[in-house]
């Protein structure tokens, strides 16, 4: 302890703010010129800080759910209907020979794709193509939309 009327205060000086940790808050408090600690004060507009938990940590993002893909109504061996007359051609692709023309209304077999492509319907011109056998054996490619399956 400081001697008497040192000014001084547990080695703090008359007037001088202490900041004292209770338990887990801080408090700040001004000595007022008496010699006895008893004497702190809390300080006006003082601040009293409170321990807080540690803020949650932050979620990482996911990686977006890959699209389930909507499943291939044209399977091999299907049945559609022609919704339209229907040029079929020769590969998959408008400047392909056009072996035919199937009447609105008739029936075709969903056949397996010719040639090495990497997917069915095959996608050329701006066309899903799908590869049918027509009523006379004849088989070729057709615009998918002008096929409803049955």
């Amino acid at each position: 302890m400081a001697k008497k009327n040192s000014g001084f205060i547990g080695g703090l000086a008359i007037g001088a703010v202490a900041t004292i940790l209770v338990g887990s808050a801080f408090t700040e408090y001004w000595l007022y010129g008496k010699e006895n600690t008893a004497d702190l004060q809390p300080a006006a507009g003082g601040m009293q800080l409170v321990e807080t938990p540690a803020p949650a940590p932050v979620a990482q993002p996911q990686p977006p759910a890959e699209a389930t893909a909507t499943p291939n109504p044209f399977n091999t061996g299907g049945i559609a209907t022609t919704t339209d007359a229907l040029r079929l051609y020769a590969d998959a692709a408008r400047s392909s020979l056009v072996l035919n023309v199937i009447a609105q209304g008739e029936s075709v077999t969903i056949t397996e794709a010719s040639g090495n492509y990497a997917t069915y319907p095959v996608e050329a011109d701006g066309i899903a193509w799908v590869r049918v056998r027509a009523k006379d054996g004849l088989a070729g490619w057709v615009d998918s939309t002008k096929l409803e399956i049955r």
